[in-house]
């Protein structure tokens, strides 16, 4: 078993020697560098906002008082009380979304904090990523080095390069700057924190019976943690269940490694009884989501070995070419080289089936020394990255993506990609970790020239990323600069009050324009729902062509006597394809798509306000 932590691609140097190094040190050295990059390169989505699924998520919560119980409470079974553009009605993240109700209630009045969070949620994963991958790499305990390195040692520098490789990736745009979806990276943090903790529970030689204990039921809670942040989370803790099983029975501890096996199927188990018990009471609150019932059968279809190869293998393949025309559409950051045709041949794509190829070299020639009897526990967590990268790519292939397959449907989900990226990064490690390299001189410098090759090239293409990462965000920046100069002046007017909870406003906005609409809503009301008042407003937000201006409501009245109640349109019915809004004494149904909106024939009630809308979308 001792193989398992002193394998690795080149010994550790011997007492005495000089040029020995801290691993330690060498990463607080790679994540103070890595920080700062990442923060340069994502700095420009401080000013960006989140367009798709965040708006869907604030409008759902509109009539409750804003506060973040209030959110919690109706979106923890945000999927199964949806209203406005029904989707993933079978999925239950109750954690995903306090999260992201922290995030907002914390900074409302503040969207650049907003978006700063997911910046900062990116660093913290890299700091257990890279913390995941040193562990993969560590050196053999007694080795007489007081756990040093040489600097020749490429255990000493794997964690930091493919830490930088993983992070720096294009692909992980939308998961940073799109705050709606960050706690994709908590959940990160959640999984490699356990597994950090669980390899420590098998390496060798073991820890402690009360500190195997406590690894275990750390692992545990965030392992359960991580399955109500994100549904995969269950998968992940069935597998570990039968990684710590197997290992315990190699042992011949067939009791503790059946325990150990229903403790982590019991975070699955768990789940769905939860999971079902909300669908429960909320029946009849959601509609049925159809494409779940549409995966299986087209899973067998043609078009589905034709698609495998698109949506199934671009998460392990694509992050390779790091030079895309990053092209801003409507709301999200289409990347074109994600659709296969628009690969561009240049110098970069080149540089990267280099590294790609070495990669893959490098990657074969070590996992034959997974088969010996030594090695057991590294080939355990090696299968178990393996397989859930695998299962990860074959729901891309055959499920959600299959089913809305469409040309744009991989440039513009580009997030798909955080996980998987991760757990193939990390089985690489794993496996390149117990390569110590040939024998012979000659081949051994063939093979020192390969691992240059790959740590180089990563690296570099590393700092491509990052630069492709910054003129991303900025261009995405440039593309909401519009909605940010309305939002801005608004947010830090609330900010300058005493008590900006009990302020409220009035937008002069219809909604037949000036003010740009998402959803049917103007932006105003969507990001600033809980300070608005059409009744008793304390002041009345005025958007003029160049600013903004802000008066006292009893100075609007004055100067614009006779205005009704509500001061402006108010939304009193929300609805998945139409709205309805009361405004001078009548309601006033509204059509939508995301940012286009057509209003129907005022009428004298609700239900015929909400009807005229609904034939409106229908003939349009």
């Amino acid at each position: 078993m001792r193989g398992a932590q002193d394998a690795g691609p080149q010994a550790t140097a011997a007492p005495g020697r000089r040029g020995l190094l801290r691993p330690w040190a060498v990463d607080a050295a790679a994540l103070g560098v890595l920080w700062l990059a990442l923060a340069a390169a994502y700095w420009p989505s401080l000013d960006s906002l989140s367009l798709t699924d965040q708006v869907d998520y604030l409008i759902e919560c509109f009539g409750n008082d804003g506060s973040a119980w209030a959110m919690f409470s109706h979106t923890c079974s945000y999927n199964h009380t949806t209203r406005i553009e029904p989707g993933d009605t079978t999925i239950f993240r109750p954690l995903f979304y306090l999260a992201l109700v922290l995030n907002i209630t914390t900074f409302r009045t503040n969207l650049s904090a907003q978006q700063a969070t997911g910046i900062v949620l990116h660093g913290l994963a890299v700091l257990c990523v890279m913390r995941l991958m040193r562990r993969f790499c560590a050196p053999p305990r007694g080795g007489g080095a007081g756990g040093r390195l040489s600097a020749g040692d490429l255990r000493l520098w794997l964690p930091p390069a493919m830490t930088a490789f993983w992070a720096a990736s294009f692909m992980n745009i939308l998961s940073v700057s799109y705050i709606n979806i960050i706690s994709y990276m908590v959940f990160v943090m959640l999984v490699a924190s356990a597994l950090n903790l669980l390899h420590l529970y098998t390496a060798e030689p073991p820890v402690g019976r009360t500190a195997r204990g406590a690894l275990v039921a750390g692992a545990w809670v965030l392992l359960a943690a991580a399955a109500m942040m994100y549904e995969v989370g269950q998968v992940i803790a069935v597998l570990v269940g039968l990684v710590l099983a197997g290992l315990e029975a190699g042992r011949r501890r067939w009791g503790r490694g059946a325990a150990l096996l229903a403790l982590f199927v019991l975070i699955a188990a768990g789940y769905q009884v939860v999971n079902a018990w909300d669908r429960h009471i909320h029946q009849g609150q959601f509609p049925v989501d159809s494409e779940a019932a549409t995966m299986l059968p087209r899973a067998f279809s043609l078009d589905t070995i034709r698609n495998i190869g698109r949506a199934g293998l671009y998460t392990v393949v694509q992050p390779y070419f790091p030079s895309p025309d990053h092209l801003v559409m409507f709301t999200r950051v289409f990347i074109n080289e994600l659709s296969w045709e628009k690969w561009r041949w240049d110098g970069w794509t080149i540089l990267s089936l280099v590294v790609l190829a070495t990669w893959l070299a490098l990657l074969l020639r070590a996992l034959p020394r997974m088969l010996k009897r030594e090695n057991r526990a590294a080939a355990a967590w090696w299968l178990f990255l393996m397989v859930f990268l695998l299962g990860f790519e074959a729901i891309l292939a055959v499920g959600r993506l299959n089913v809305r397959f469409r040309e744009e449907i991989l440039s513009a989900n580009s997030y798909y990609a955080y996980t998987p990226l991760l757990f193939w990064t990390l089985a690489a490690v794993r496996a390149w970790s117990l390569d110590p390299g040939p024998a012979s001189p000659r081949r051994r410098a063939a093979w020192r020239a390969a691992w240059a090759v790959l740590l180089a090239g990563t690296l570099v293409l590393s700092g491509r990323g990052l630069w492709v990462v910054h003129g991303g965000t900025r261009d995405f920046s440039n593309f909401v600069a519009p909605l940010r100069s309305r939002l801005d002046p608004v947010a830090a007017f609330l900010r300058r009050q005493p008590n900006p909870s009990r302020v409220r406003l009035a937008f002069e906005t219809t909604f037949r324009g000036p003010m740009p609409c998402l959803r049917g809503v103007p932006v105003t009301s969507v990001f600033f729902h809980p300070f608005e008042d059409n009744y008793s407003p304390d002041y009345v937000v005025q958007f003029e062509p160049d600013f903004v201006n802000i008066v006292a409501a009893d100075l609007y009245r004055h100067t614009h006597p006779g205005a009704p109640a509500p001061l402006f349109p108010d939304l009193v019915k929300i609805g998945t394809k139409q709205h309805v809004y009361y405004y001078r004494g009548m309601y006033h149904g509204v059509a939508y798509g995301y940012n286009v909106m057509a209003v129907a024939p005022p009428a004298a009630t609700l239900d015929a306000a909400y009807e005229a809308a609904r034939r409106l979308w229908g003939s349009g």
